[in-house]
């Protein structure tokens, strides 16, 4: 196919004269007996060829050796895998989008690892503790009505703790799955965040803490699913309360931008560093202030992926001993 491509090539560059290298290469190159038409490289049996400088069809590299290993350890999992780019054309281009493509699967595929090793572990942990109190109760304490009811409210705290864990894990596949639809309507954000902040009252009274709405006087309309913007609130304010800082105050405020309505929420804490902060929305990544935590680790995750099914831009200010801001633009 290679001789045959390139004397139809040579014949027709004699007729068209200058003719555009890539129109001759889609015009002579056939594969299956269909026309290629897409970019200047493409299969052509064992090699990927491609047009040098010149406009000469050479053979970028062979699929019999230095390719198939690569396919074949990227394959078998192997995502640490990197091509040649020394080239500087086309295909050093390609070259180099293949390496990004690998580094992206390869961390992708470690943060699901790390998903799995954390739920299990977290999975474990209560389910021992809920066996070990039960058996305490069954043998021992079972007419010790005060260590009994101690125990029992441990059974009940771990099981929430797991309901809470399975929830969460359930909720974020929805979301990221598209199983759990945008149903978007009109509606005044300000007062979603008014509604939403009153269910703080309690618990800040309980724990001395003060949660402060900051909102304009004028309307927020915006367009989106409240429900799912409610719940995105509740994951980025119970965030702030797990890092509340000293002063115990954490800022609700939402107001009108140049794109749409921009909403914060600010906590006084003990802020993330700049090593965290590019994967502080990743599943279950923990930053290392985090370490030891009650939580799911789910919850930034499922506010990032309905803040993608909306199309909102979103992010994080934060430093260490500066407290952290996290915001997003509905437009």
């Amino acid at each position: 196919l290679h001789a045959r491509a390139a004397a139809q090539t040579k014949a027709g560059a004699a007729s068209a004269g200058a003719e555009d290298p890539q129109e001759r290469f889609r015009r002579t190159v056939k594969m299956r007996g269909s026309l290629v038409d897409g970019p200047v490289h493409t299969f052509v049996r064992l090699h990927i060829y491609g047009y040098d400088h010149a406009g000469n069809l050479v053979p970028f590299f062979s699929m019999n050796n230095y390719a198939v290993n690569v396919w074949r350890k990227l394959a078998s999992g192997n995502y640490a895998v990197q091509v040649d780019t020394r080239r500087s054309d086309e295909l050093g281009d390609l070259a180099r989008d293949f390496n990004h493509m690998a580094s992206e699967v390869q961390h992708s595929s470690q943060m699901q690892r790390d998903l799995l090793a954390n739920v299990s572990h977290d999975l474990r942990t209560p389910l021992t503790l809920i066996k070990g109190y039960a058996e305490t109760v069954r043998d021992i304490t079972g007419d010790d009505k005060a260590h009994r009811d101690e125990q029992m409210n441990i059974i009940v705290d771990e099981t929430d703790r797991l309901t809470a864990l399975v929830s969460s894990v359930m909720e974020l596949s929805k979301v990221t799955s598209g199983a759990d639809k945008c149903e978007r309507v009109h509606f005044d954000m300000g007062q979603l965040c008014d509604e939403v902040s009153e269910r703080y009252d309690a618990i800040c009274a309980q724990n001395g803490w003060q949660l402060q709405l900051e909102l304009p006087d004028e309307e927020l309309p915006v367009y989106a699913d409240p429900n799912m913007m409610q719940r995105a609130l509740h994951n980025l304010l119970g965030n702030a309360m797990h890092h509340i800082g000293k002063d115990g105050i954490f800022i609700l405020r939402a107001q009108r931008c140049t794109e749409g309505v921009r909403v914060e929420v600010e906590d006084h804490g003990p802020g993330i560093s700049a090593d965290d902060l590019p994967y502080i929305f990743d599943r279950y990544y923990r930053s290392r202030s985090d370490a030891g935590k009650q939580g799911t680790g789910l919850g930034l995750s499922i506010t990032k992926a309905i803040f993608q099914q909306h199309g909102f831009r979103f992010g994080v200010q934060s430093a260490i001993g500066m407290g952290t801001t996290f915001w997003f633009i509905m437009n």
